[in-house]
């Protein structure tokens, strides 16, 4: 539709907040700041705005809202990889908790140091339901803060602002606890020779693969049958699951490690074998999902969530073992522990797909076994 200035009404502000504010043609009826101090150019602003066109005074909530739906300034549409949960989880943040802050702020009006200190306090709206108020983690507090710069360099690129003031704001670090390792007493008790035992299917072959390769959970989900090699006993690992029901590149692909080999046990290859039968292809874990509104049926990865829940469940009914606050990523330090010890540092690094030195003494939780064996004692 064709709008006129006859379209436009206007709110004299000039004297009280430096502006005219003016009604959006085709909007929802309210007055907007137009960032003009006279009346002919905040109706061009309030037409440009209508038919499409962008200005730097655009409010957070104009250009945020439904940002992540297709044909909104066409960044979903430029990244068709990506679900549908995906930008549905991503467009949830925003509406949970970037407009109710900053939505009538305008886009370059937003201060780094007020992010910052807003993310450090920032409460689950979940929790905030319960009457709990706990804060976001840091996982989910520095996600809140990588939505806004997607949503902010797109701003850049739209010529809606001239720079992205968010990019300097730090990311919400992660607590560094020290995760502890399991013992070669608790893993014999969590993997008895009949994982069924202790594991409902198919979660016990699940965390065996983890404690001996020391892939991570997403890895360990993303695994395909075609990447065994019974032969050699050893897996390639090249993808991990995506928490939106798909696969993505190992977390260290963009720094030189996009695919690795990890050895298996003569115990873990005979499983596998077991496990897998005449399977040919296809992912090694995988769960039935069936889509909403197609119907249609899918295998998909486990879930690394359900995962965590499963294995302290599982591990909490065991009466000789104290979970001691310890998860499935747990088992990660254990086998590069383990790795340090019967391998080195150097096969131990390449193993674990870890980029520097570094990181892999910070996996390493030795008991005095691994170190007596360690200086050939």
């Amino acid at each position: 539709m064709e709008y006129s200035e006859k379209d436009v009404r206007t709110w004299d502000q000039v004297k009280r907040k430096g502006c005219f504010y003016v009604t959006i043609p085709g909007g929802d009826g309210k007055f907007k700041a137009s960032g003009c101090d006279g009346r002919r150019e905040a109706i061009a602003w309030a037409l440009m705005v209508a038919r499409g066109g962008l200005a730097p005074t655009m409010t957070v909530a104009e250009f945020c809202s439904g940002f992540f739906k297709p044909g909104k300034w066409g960044y979903v549409d430029s990244h068709p990889d990506r679900s549908a949960d995906y930008w549905k989880a991503l467009q949830t943040e925003v509406d949970t908790y970037i407009l109710p802050r900053w939505g009538k702020l305008a886009m370059d009006a937003v201060e780094p140091s007020a992010v910052d200190v807003w993310l450090a306090k920032l409460e689950s709206a979940r929790s905030v339901m319960r009457g709990q108020k706990k804060t976001l983690s840091a996982r989910s507090r520095a996600s809140v803060l990588s939505t806004m710069n997607v949503m902010w360099n797109r701003a850049v690129f739209s010529g809606v602002i001239p720079s992205n003031p968010l990019a300097t704001v730090p990311r919400p670090e992660r607590d560094q606890v020290k995760r502890k390792a399991f013992r070669l007493t608790e893993l014999a008790m969590m993997f008895p020779l009949r994982l069924a035992d202790v594991w409902a299917e198919p979660w016990g072959l699940f965390f065996l693969v983890a404690a001996e390769t020391g892939c991570r959970p997403q890895e360990v989900a993303g695994l395909l049958v075609e990447d065994f090699r019974a032969d050699r006993k050893a897996y390639i690992v090249h993808q991990a699951a995506d928490r939106h029901r798909g696969v993505k590149a190992l977390k260290t692909a963009r720094r030189g490690v996009a695919k690795k080999a990890v050895p298996l046990s003569d115990r873990l290859t005979d499983e596998l074998a077991d496990f897998i039968g005449k399977r040919k292809a296809g992912l090694l874990f995988s769960r039935l999902w069936v889509d909403p509104e197609t119907k249609e049926e899918s295998q998909v990865p486990l879930r690394v969530d359900t995962a965590g829940d499963v294995f302290t469940r599982t591990l909490r009914s065991l009466p000789s073992l104290a979970l001691d606050g310890r998860t499935p990523y747990c088992l990660r330090h254990t086998a590069n522990t383990r790795m340090r010890t019967m391998l080195g540092d150097e096969l131990a690094r390449a193993v674990m797909g870890h980029t520097t030195e570094a990181m892999t003494r910070r996996y390493d939780d030795p008991d005095e076994e691994d170190l007596l064996r360690r200086v050939g004692r």
